[in-house]
């Protein structure tokens, strides 16, 4: 089997005609009658509008992008199964936009999955408006820390909390 191989990689190399520079064509060269466009219709031409190399360079959902957001994801996930457990050792929940003092652990997902939803937006819109504004480039990491500690300290209160 290998000594095929080497027969056929031997006789392929063997046959194979070695380019010279010599036998290479010409180089092209333009026509000496073409002419120049005159100055006025060149003035005229703008151009397509591009953004800057440096926004084209930098993309939007990047790994800080991802961490944050998961990290805010996997706390707002531990707030929810808290407050579940919270709720079954018969407390109340005292969030209004849940509906009821005792809200099913299906409306709570649902809630938090489309609060989750709309916060990734948010945070994807700001970022991409704001990466060209040195001051600001990082304002957007504002809303998931914040609420990734918020869902944290909920949390941790729910797990303390001794209910009748």
């Amino acid at each position: 089997m290998n000594s095929t191989k080497i027969a056929v990689l031997a006789c392929l190399l063997l046959c194979a005609v070695p380019a010279r520079a010599d036998d290479l064509p010409d180089v092209p060269r333009p026509k000496a009658e073409a002419k120049l466009a005159d100055a006025s219709s060149l003035k005229a031409y703008v151009g397509p509008r591009v953004a800057p190399l440096s926004a084209l360079r930098e993309k939007t959902v990047d790994r800080k992008f991802v961490a944050a957001y998961s990290v805010l994801a996997l706390a707002k996930i531990t707030d929810a199964v808290t407050t579940v457990r919270m709720l079954d050792r018969g407390c109340k929940e005292l969030n209004p936009l849940l509906g009821s003092a005792h809200p099913s652990p299906q409306r709570i997902a649902a809630f938090n999955g489309a609060y989750f939803a709309g916060q990734v937006a948010f945070g994807f819109a700001a970022k991409k408006l704001l990466r060209n504004r040195p001051v600001l480039r990082h304002m957007w990491l504002i809303n998931p820390v914040a609420e990734t500690a918020g869902h944290a300290i909920a949390s941790a209160h729910n797990e303390a909390l001794v209910c009748p």
